[in-house]
């Protein structure tokens, strides 16, 4: 069986503030570093055989601290990258709404056709991040993987391996710094075993 925890980064000012990020690469706020902290705390005590992340400098510091307790590298994979919003990116939803009127209403009811201005569409994010993970899978044996991305992507692998349409991506609640469980079996059952867990946050 393959254990695969999923990790959203922590929080960010542009999160605080409800400005899409997408590809832009924005750091962890004070509170996101704390998150980070916790989260290494978490698997502290959780054998890992390797630890996965997303480019983007918030994911890199969210799983750095889990790496490095493991003694394990920090293994960066490109396709993780968090869904390219392109024009949207910085722009809060009043902006969006003004500069594209009705184009937040389409991303939640059309999600399986939607695309964002000069970026990509949500099916373009799910097959680049459910590839990611195929690679994991693949490798057989009993490993536990962590990975550390974001949370339209996260939301992607989530409907990819336990097969629920795309449209449906918007029932998954994932918080900042949640930490998401995923087994995969040897008769190709995957399972949802947790999703947007969040105790090891509280004080």
């Amino acid at each position: 069986m393959i254990t695969i925890y999923l990790i959203r980064h922590g929080e960010t000012l542009w999160n605080k503030k409800g400005r899409y990020q997408g590809i832009a690469d924005v750091e962890l706020s004070e509170k996101g570093i704390l998150q980070a902290d916790k989260i290494e705390d978490y698997f502290r005590d959780i054998k890992l055989d390797a630890v996965i992340s997303s480019p983007l400098k918030r994911a890199v510091r969210t799983g750095q601290g889990v790496a490095v307790s493991h003694d394990l590298p920090l293994i960066i994979e490109e396709n993780l990258h968090e869904l390219d919003f392109g024009e949207w990116e910085g722009k809060n939803f009043k902006e969006i709404e003004k500069c594209w009127p009705g184009s937040m209403e389409k991303m939640f009811t059309q999600t399986e056709t939607f695309k964002f201005p000069n970026g990509e569409s949500f099916e373009e994010c799910r097959k680049r991040a459910a590839a990611c993970i195929k690679k994991l899978i693949s490798s057989g044996g009993n490993k536990t993987y962590a990975v550390v991305c974001h949370g339209v992507v996260l939301r992607m692998i989530i409907c990819s391996f336990i097969g629920i349409p795309i449209a449906r991506a918007w029932n998954l609640s994932l918080d900042n710094a949640s930490i998401s469980v995923i087994k995969c079996f040897n008769n190709g059952l995957n399972v949802l075993d947790s999703l947007n867990g969040v105790s090891h946050l509280k004080e």
